[in-house]
Parts: structure tokens; C-alpha cells; sequence
């Protein structure tokens, strides 16, 4: 369920760097685009996703993300959770549970732990080669629409593949993604019949260039002076940890 997943959320903020497609030179858009893409260091942008289950259930969730690569900053708030990621601290609030966790990086959390996580979120590296080794060299080109500085591109990938398709809007003029919507298929279960798949439908929107950057900061949430912990919001959550 999407409660739980929360590698999966970890990786929200990756996927609208993916959408560069396969690289043709004949296609300069599409070049304009992986260029574009690997440079943003300061963006927000809102995102759904819809879960279809075999057994016909649904989930959904609707939230907000912000990554700032240069300031080490990363943000992902919706209706189940908020979480934080800075430097020093990971925060996280669980509006289901009414909890919170926050952990100073800095002094309890293993090295290569850190390490992990922060390229993970961080890291230009990291993208650069999902690029090369997945994206760019199994997507297929399937459509591309030009209207003035708009881009509309659709991506088609091997039956193999977890990704089915990619729709991309963008805007050319200003180097920004309008729309970015995706579906993933993703195993589940086995059953006697063979495994059965989920599917997602993920639908990136909104995006922007973000001026005002204290505005996803930690400190909006609590504070940290004399080894001690006070909070700003969320007063009547159960605090589980503080280091």
C-alpha cells in the first residue's frame, strides 16, 4: 500500500528528470529536454498517484514535493505523511499515526547509511545513470507534437519493462516541464496462476523554480538548542525519537 512504500517516495523526486526519452540527433527537443532536466537544482512540483490492485482495490494520494540539490533539501508532504531531509536532520511526521521522528544525521545514523541516502536523493551522478543505462536506451519514441514552445512527447518501452509508457508536456521557452504522467506496473504477489502486477499512475504538474527556499526548512518545524527538541507544529504528535 502506498503507506508503507516509503522507498518508493524517496524516489518521487527522481522521476521528473526521467523523461528524456531515447536521444535522437534529429530531434532537437529532446536533447534541449535531458539537457534541461539534469540542470534543475531548485524545483517544486505537485504529484498523484493512482494504485489499481487484481482484486479491484484502489489507493491514492495526492502531495507536494521540493528538491534543492545545491542546499542538500529535500521536502514530501501529503495527506499521510510529511518528511524532511536536510544535512543534519531527517523529519518526519505521520498525520495517520499522529507520531513523530526526527533524527539528527549527523551523530546517529550509520555513515554508509547516509551515504546511501544521500545519493540517492542528491546526487546528479545517480540520475545521469539511470539515464544512460535504462531510459535512453530502452524508451522508443511513439509521438511528438510541437505547438509554438510547447512540447507534447510520448514514450513507449519494451513489455519487460516495470515502466509501460511516458507522457511529457514541456515548455521550451522558459525550460520548464508542464506535465509529466507515467505507468508503471509493479509485482505484487504470486498466486498458483503466476505473480500478479499493480498498476501506477503517476502524474508529476505544477512545476517551478523555487525563490523562497526557507520555506521547506526544518526549522518550520521545530527547533534544536541545549540537546533539547521544540516543536512548532504538530504539538500533539507522539514525539517516538529525538537525538
Amino acid at each position: 500500500m502506498i503507506g508503507k512504500n516509503v522507498k518508493y517516495f524517496l524516489l518521487l523526486w527522481v522521476m521528473p528528470f526521467m523523461a528524456s526519452g531515447k536521444t535522437l540527433d534529429t530531434v532537437k527537443v529532446l536533447k534541449q529536454l535531458v539537457n534541461d532536466l539534469k540542470s534543475y537544482k531548485d524545483m517544486e512540483y505537485d504529484y498523484t498517484m493512482e494504485v489499481h490492485f487484481p482484486n479491484g482495490d484502489k489507493d491514492f494520494l495526492k502531495g507536494k514535493s521540493y528538491i534543492n540539490i545545491d542546499d542538500k533539501i529535500y521536502y514530501n508532504d501529503c495527506k499521510s505523511f510529511t518528511i524532511i531531509y536536510t544535512k543534519k536532520w531527517f523529519y518526519k511526521a505521520d498525520h495517520r499515526k499522529k507520531t513523530l521522528l526526527i533524527i539528527n544525521l549527523n551523530k546517529d545514523v550509520d555513515k554508509k547509511i547516509k551515504k546511501e541516502a544521500y545519493n540517492q536523493i542528491f546526487k546528479n551522478g545517480a540520475i545521469n545513470t539511470f539515464l544512460d543505462s535504462f531510459v535512453l536506451k530502452s524508451a522508443s519514441i511513439k509521438k511528438i507534437k510541437n505547438e509554438d514552445s510547447i512540447h507534447n512527447v510520448s514514450l513507449s518501452f519494451p513489455g519487460s519493462s516495470l515502466v509501460q509508457k511516458m507522457d511529457i508536456e514541456y515548455n521550451s521557452t522558459d525550460n520548464m516541464l508542464i506535465s509529466y504522467y507515467m505507468v508503471v506496473s509493479q509485482p505484487w504477489q504470486r498466486t498458483p496462476k503466476g505473480i500478479q502486477s499493480i498498476e501506477e499512475k503517476i502524474k508529476f504538474d505544477h512545476f517551478k523554480k523555487v525563490t523562497d527556499k526557507n520555506i521547506y526548512n526544518e526549522s518550520n518545524y521545530f527547533s534544536y538548542a541545549k540537546k533539547k527538541i521544540e516543536l512548532k507544529k504538530y504539538k500533539e504528535y507522539k514525539l517516538l525519537l529525538t537525538k
